[in-house]
């Protein structure tokens, strides 16, 4: 399956997982872990950075099995998905644009504030701070960028309340 029909089927997935329609978001889910699991590892995803195609298509199958997890109130399972997305995220080499749109550690975050667990949803923070702070650096969009994930991280948190 190419490469942008499966974030075709990832994209479909997390508008399910968002609206409640959980066994839909599963079918997609399906989709897209079938496909990754077919990918040989071999696959670049762009060029010229080089990431694997399969790494891109594992960090889109756990984030979306994290926010079914997370419609199905899961919080511990969306949790453990959103890390294993992210660890595989913190691998992928540089580049701009990134071959994954957009940091993890945002829903990581969210879902450890959902949870209670705010020690860890801060040290996250922070290490997103570490991530994205000097690539935001460079292109000069410091404090928009930083009350964006505050806000989102925020939003989140209070969703689930």
């Amino acid at each position: 399956m190419k490469t942008a029909t499966v974030f075709w089927h990832f994209a479909r997935g997390m508008a399910f997982a968002s609206t409640g329609k959980v066994s839909d978001a599963e079918t997609e889910y399906k989709i897209v872990s079938d496909a990754e699991e077919a990918t040989p590892p071999d696959v670049i995803f762009a060029m010229p950075v080089n990431n694997k195609a399969k790494d891109i298509m594992k960090v889109a199958k756990d984030v979306l099995g994290a926010e079914i997890a997370l419609a199905k109130k899961d919080k511990a399972g969306a949790i453990a998905m959103f890390r294993q997305a992210v660890a595989i995220q913190d691998t992928l080499k540089y580049g701009e644009p990134p071959d994954w749109f957009f940091p993890v550690r945002e829903p990581l975050g969210a879902a450890l504030l959902m949870n209670g667990n705010y020690a860890e949803a801060k040290k996250n923070a922070d290490m997103l701070a570490e991530h994205v702070g000097p690539a935001v650096n460079r292109n000069a969009t410091t404090t928009r960028a930083s009350s964006r994930s505050s806000s989102t991280l925020h939003g989140r948190a209070e969703a689930a309340h």
